[in-house]
């Protein structure tokens, strides 16, 4: 049977015995059209292909040529296979691959190109089979990240572990409270500053106005809780490992006493560098943000005061990193530091000064440019070498934001770079307000290529032109 993603156009038709079909009345535009298998045991996307049709046109559309490699594998709550579920897969060319799962939880799709890809998968709590109706409660897991050189087989648990247990009372006065379940999940070692490296988040507890909590859905891991509202990082649970199906009642937070006296420095100079926004993280990759810190203003960046100083208390005891991030200097982060209950303990970040790179764009370019977020995507290298700098955030590409204007972690109007010879290749993107950023869909408005020589405390500024 052939029909379109999540039945969208409520098209489909059935095969003959040599294998023929035929789909009429065919919007134009852009339309997937997916093949499916109807065994005894529930349907299977075997394939999908996607076409341009031109109003009145009619194509040939043929299956059984795919190339590619295929993804299988198993859907399940714990140790019960799932029906029904659907696996999407994302690649490159932003089409968009899925599959049902069927009575036995398996799930086949083709034609996946090589490459790291991600994989959602959905399924509705009370779908009834025998109806073929849903219900409104969906479970989700989002986010899976596949390495695709050959075929691939997976196993997908949405998990029927569960935790539970009550906030502290002390906090009971707080409002919207988030308890955040982080589950031990070991990647490739990457260069990260800000962002986790081996916890993923799993899910978020269900709270009741008496401050009780569960988490359910949890698969046999390595977990902790995070307790926060919105004003600040409250409190942290222990380690602890979750079998197969058990639930953990009960469960108790770490309460912090503990405090940090944060002093960022320029390296040369050793004086302090006003309004750096900093970053404090432990030794499992916890966050902790306080909108004590955060300037009027601004979103979710804590910064210092004038003289690069900051004291943040409540901290559980264990070991915490600080990371900084300045105008003008290269991104830092101290070394490791213990926090033990009722000390303050100081730790100092040595950033050391960047040469500038600053953009802007030329008076023809500044008439016809409207949108509200204006912004640069760079790829830098190294010209003798031949290396590319890679951003903070492990992407080759570095973000520019030339409107607005924000000195935050998130929207640096500068690239700061060390001392040395680079070519910058540049594409210029315009956007509106609230929507999403359009780089990864669409092309750029204009694309450079600049090569510059850098000296430490020196500014460059280029301008963009047609």
């Amino acid at each position: 049977m052939l029909n379109p993603p999540r039945s969208s156009l409520g098209k489909e038709a059935y095969t003959d015995m040599e294998g023929y079909y035929e789909l009429f009345d065919l919007p134009a535009g852009s339309v997937s059209i997916s093949l499916m298998s109807s065994a005894a045991n529930g349907s299977r996307n075997l394939a999908q292909k996607r076409i341009k049709l031109q109003k009145g046109q009619s194509v040939e559309l043929n299956f059984g040529d795919e190339v590619g490699f295929t993804l299988s594998g198993v859907v399940r709550i714990g140790n019960k296979a799932i029906e029904k579920a659907q696996v999407e897969i994302y690649i490159p060319n932003k089409l968009t691959k899925w599959g049902y799962s069927d009575r036995e939880g398996r799930f086949l799709i083709s034609g996946i190109p090589e490459g790291t890809h991600t994989i959602n998968t959905s399924y509705r709590l009370d779908f009834e089979p025998k109806t073929s109706k849903w219900g409104s409660e969906q479970w989700l897991r989002d986010g899976i990240r596949i390495n695709v050189d050959r075929d691939v087989e997976i196993d997908i648990d949405f998990g029927d572990g569960s935790v539970s247990g009550e906030i502290p009372q002390r906090f009971m006065k707080r409002e919207n409270f988030q308890i955040m379940a982080q589950r031990w999940a070991p990647k490739e070692p990457r260069d990260y500053i800000l962002l986790p490296r081996n916890w993923e988040y799993e899910e978020y507890a269900r709270i009741d106005s008496e401050g009780k909590f569960t988490l359910p859905n949890l698969r046999a891991g390595r977990y902790y809780l995070l307790l926060s509202s919105d004003r600040e990082t409250l409190c942290i649970t222990d380690l602890f490992e979750l079998g197969e199906s058990e639930h953990i009642d009960n469960m108790t937070f770490n309460i912090g006493k503990g405090a940090l006296e944060i002093n960022v420095v320029d390296a040369d100079t050793s004086q302090g560098i006003s309004s750096t926004s900093f970053s404090i993280r432990n030794d499992l990759e916890a966050s902790f943000y306080s909108k004590k810190w955060v300037p009027e203003g601004q979103r979710g960046v804590m910064v210092t005061d004038d003289n690069g100083r900051a004291e943040y208390s409540a901290l559980p005891d264990g070991n915490y990193v600080v990371g900084a991030i300045a105008l003008g200097y290269l991104t830092g982060e101290s070394e490791w530091v213990k926090v033990s209950d009722d000390e303050i303990t100081p730790v100092t970040i040595s950033l050391e000064p960047a040469a500038v790179v600053r953009f802007e764009l030329d008076s023809e370019l500044q008439k016809w440019i409207t949108g509200e977020y204006i912004y640069l995507r760079c790829q830098v290298s190294n010209t003798k070498t031949g290396d590319i700098l890679n951003s903070r955030r492990e992407d080759a590409e570095h973000m520019v934001w030339l409107t607005p204007e924000d000195a935050s972690i998130y929207r640096q109007p500068v690239l700061n770079l060390p001392e040395g010879q680079y070519q910058i290749e540049y594409r210029l993107y315009q956007d509106k307000k609230g929507g999403r950023l359009s780089y990864k869909t669409s092309p750029p408005l204009l694309e450079g290529t600049v090569n510059v020589e850098l000296k430490k405390r020196e500014t460059k500024l280029i301008t963009v032109s047609e």
